[in-house]
C-alpha cells in the first residue's frame, strides 16, 4: 500500500511497530519496505527463536527502527521508547487494544496510533465494538465508522451468515490517529493512545 509507505519513509526517525495477522504477510511487507530503502525486519512465530531474539535486540537498541510484527508482539514483550504503532490488519478489538498498548508506555508517555479498518461481513460487530473502546477512552470516533456500525445494526449492510451467499457493496478503509480521522499532518501530532477500562 502506498499510503502505508509513504508514511512508514516519513517516520525513520521513530521507533514504529507495524501489527500485520498473517506471518507470510509480514516477511512479504518487510521485504517490500527494505526494497524501498526503509530499514526494516518482521518478526512472527514462524521465525528461528534466535533470529526472533537478534531482531528483538536490535529494535530495543534503535538499531533497526521499523518492525513488521504479528501478535507475537502484541502482549507480553516489554520494547522501550516505541513511538508509533501501526495496526495495519485490525484483527479483534482485543487485539487492537493490545497492539496499541505498545506505545505511549509510562505515565506521561504519549503515542502515536495508524489504524488501517476495513468492515469484514463475517465479523460486523468489529466497527460497533471499535466505536465503544474509541468512546469509553474519550477519543473521537470516526463518523465514518459509526456509519458502518450503524448500518449493521439497521441491516442495511449486508453480514455473513452461515454457509449462505452475502453480498459486500463498498467496503471502506479508514485510518486513524489515536482513534480519530488520520490525515498525513495528525500522524505528527502527539496523541495518547487509547486505554480500554
Amino acid at each position: 500500500d502506498e499510503h502505508l509507505t509513504a508514511v512508514l519513509a516519513a517516520s525513520q526517525d521513530h521507533k514504529v511497530l507495524v501489527f500485520v495477522s498473517q506471518k507470510g504477510f509480514a516477511d512479504d511487507l518487510a521485504n517490500k519496505l527494505w526494497e524501498g530503502g526503509i530499514k526494516a525486519a518482521a518478526m512472527h512465530g514462524g521465525k528461528p527463536q534466535e533470529s526472533r531474539l537478534w531482531t528483538l535486540d536490535q529494535f530495543r537498541k534503535g538499531e533497526l527502527r521499523l518492525l513488521v510484527a504479528t501478535d507475537v508482539l502484541g502482549r507480553g514483550i516489554d520494547i522501550p521508547d516505541v513511538s508509533h504503532v501501526v495496526v495495519y490488519e485490525m484483527g479483534y478489538v482485543e487485539d487492537y487494544i493490545h497492539r496499541i498498548g505498545r506505545t505511549a508506555r509510562g505515565k506521561d508517555a504519549k503515542g502515536h496510533a495508524l489504524v488501517f479498518f476495513e468492515y469484514y461481513h463475517k465479523e460486523p460487530q468489529l466497527a460497533e465494538q471499535l466505536c465503544g473502546v474509541l468512546e469509553a477512552s474519550k477519543q473521537p470516533v470516526p463518523e465514518e465508522l459509526r456509519r458502518i456500525a450503524q448500518e449493521v445494526a439497521t441491516g442495511k449492510r449486508e453480514v455473513f451468515r452461515g454457509a449462505s451467499k452475502w453480498g459486500g457493496g463498498n467496503d471502506t478503509s479508514w485510518k486513524s490517529n489515536g482513534g480519530g480521522w488520520k490525515d498525513n499532518s495528525s500522524w505528527n501530532a502527539s496523541v495518547p493512545a487509547p486505554v480500554a477500562g
